[in-house]
């Protein structure tokens, strides 16, 4: 109670007009003199009074940095948390709501294609384990939160020139909420791969479901995190050697493989020619459609295929089984009638 009140305490105060040092990035908070640099230039950039923002922290811009580490981590630390604890839960509380509409305890995408007998048994297992396996899911969105929270914190407070931590606080910047609220991409991966990945796997009641979650979560990881990226990339710089727009963007790190292989486009907010914001408009709605047809169309006929074809190889098992089952019933007696009958 008291961790959350300070939390609410620190980032009201700091997102006030008068109070925006919760935006200074990460890469500013490595030491005091670098806090003093990014506050001048937010003061500047956004009329701040830093003053004001400094007589908050007893004038010491080394008590502003601890202050912004702390409460930034905090904010980061509940949001990862709620976020990737109410994402994981999605598929179970979906899993529930299927089985109180219907009464079944399967897969809902079975319940066409066989009988609920069929559908039951392939559930057997996860119904045995299925508490196990929430309570491990929310462990580690729990463990999730806690260490990334704890390892950008640690790391923007260490005085170590050298190893893991330093590492982390070079990439610290990439935990940077965008004014103070906006999740930025890397958190938001670690949300979805714990929460909405191996939370939505592990509510899968057999493995024919399994199977269709993973397809569906893939798909979905890789589309939102890459897809547009690529497909603006790709779009934006066929329109500037056919079109002669200015899409592509001029400078950006050619260090990683990923902008080697797709050079980033500007985006939209950036571009200044008219015409060139228009084509760019246009690639955005491309990208848009052409990933809700994928995830919209594509994957469900994919994960339907296969699903039809996991219960169709179940259901030709279980009437070999009802066969064999019929046939414990006729006595040894009857099948030599039987088998003299035959031979008649």
């Amino acid at each position: 109670k008291s961790a959350m009140k300070y939390i609410a305490k620190i980032t009201t105060k700091f997102n006030s007009n008068d109070y925006k040092a919760i935006w200074l990035s990460n890469k500013f908070l490595k030491n005091s003199s670098d806090t003093s640099t990014g506050l001048k230039d937010l003061a500047l950039k956004y009329h701040l009074n830093e003053k004001e923002v400094l007589k908050f922290c007893n004038n010491s811009y080394e008590t502003l940095r601890k202050k912004l580490i702390k409460s930034k981590n905090a904010v980061m630390l509940c949001d990862l948390l709620f976020t990737s604890v109410v994402w994981a839960n999605a598929q179970w509380i979906s899993n529930q709501a299927t089985k109180f509409l219907t009464g079944k305890k399967g897969s809902s995408a079975e319940y066409s294609m066989a009988n609920k007998e069929l559908v039951e048994k392939r559930a057997e297992t996860h119904e045995k384990n299925k508490k196990k396996k929430w309570l491990g899911v929310m462990g580690l969105c729990t463990a999730m939160s806690i260490v990334t929270a704890g390892l950008v914190n640690k790391s923007l407070l260490t005085k170590k020139t050298g190893g893991f931590l330093k590492y982390v606080q070079d990439k610290a910047v990439n935990f940077d909420y965008k004014k103070g609220v906006y999740m930025p991409k890397f958190p938001l991966f670690l949300v979805a791969f714990f929460g909405a990945g191996l939370g939505t796997l592990s509510a899968a009641r057999n493995k024919t479901e399994l199977k269709d979650l993973s397809i569906r979560v893939g798909s979905l990881d890789a589309l939102y995190f890459t897809g547009d990226l690529a497909i603006a990339s790709i779009l934006s710089r066929l329109c500037d050697k056919t079109f002669k727009t200015d899409l592509m963007k001029k400078e950006y790190s050619k260090n990683n493989l990923w902008n080697k292989i797709f050079p980033p486009a500007q985006k939209i907010d950036e571009i200044t020619n008219i015409k060139s914001k228009k084509y760019a408009l246009g690639i955005y709605w491309a990208s848009m459609l052409s990933l809700m047809g994928l995830l919209g169309f594509a994957v469900p006929a994919i994960t339907n295929k296969l699903t039809r074809k996991d219960i169709e190889q179940d259901l030709a098992k279980q009437s070999l089984n009802n066969i064999h089952n019929l046939s414990d019933l006729i006595s040894p007696k009857s099948r030599e009638i039987f088998k003299e009958f035959v031979k008649s």
